[in-house]
C-alpha cells in the first residue's frame, strides 16, 4: 500500500506540471498570453519603504518577546530541576522505566 503512494504521488506532481506548461505554451503560440504587471515594476516609494520598516520593526520586537519568554521558561525550568531531591529524582526515573 505504501510503495503504491511513494509511486503515484510523484507520478500526480509530474503530470500537473507537465499540464500547467502545455497550457502555458499554448496560450503562447496562440498569443492569448498578456503579460502580468509585477511589483517590481512599479517604482518605489517613500510611503511603501515606510511601510516595510514599520513591518519589519515589528517582527523584530515581537521575535524578541519570543525570545525573552523562551529564556525565562528555560530559566524556571533549570531551577526547579536544580532544586528537585535528588532522591526524587531517582524515583521519578525508576518510575519512567517501568
Amino acid at each position: 500500500m505504501a510503495v503504491v503512494g511513494v509511486v503515484s504521488f510523484p507520478l500526480a506532481v509530474g503530470f500537473l506540471v507537465a499540464w500547467r506548461m502545455t497550457r502555458a505554451e499554448l496560450r503562447r503560440l496562440r498569443g492569448d498570453a498578456q503579460p502580468k504587471q509585477s511589483l517590481a515594476a512599479a517604482p518605489p516609494s517613500a510611503d511603501r519603504f515606510e511601510r516595510l520598516e514599520q513591518a519589519v520593526e515589528s517582527i523584530a520586537l515581537e521575535v524578541e518577546r519570543i525570545s525573552e519568554g523562551q529564556r525565562f521558561t528555560t530559566r524556571l525550568l533549570s531551577e526547579r530541576h536544580a532544586q528537585e531531591p535528588l532522591a526524587a529524582r531517582a524515583a521519578a526515573e525508576r518510575a519512567g522505566q517501568r
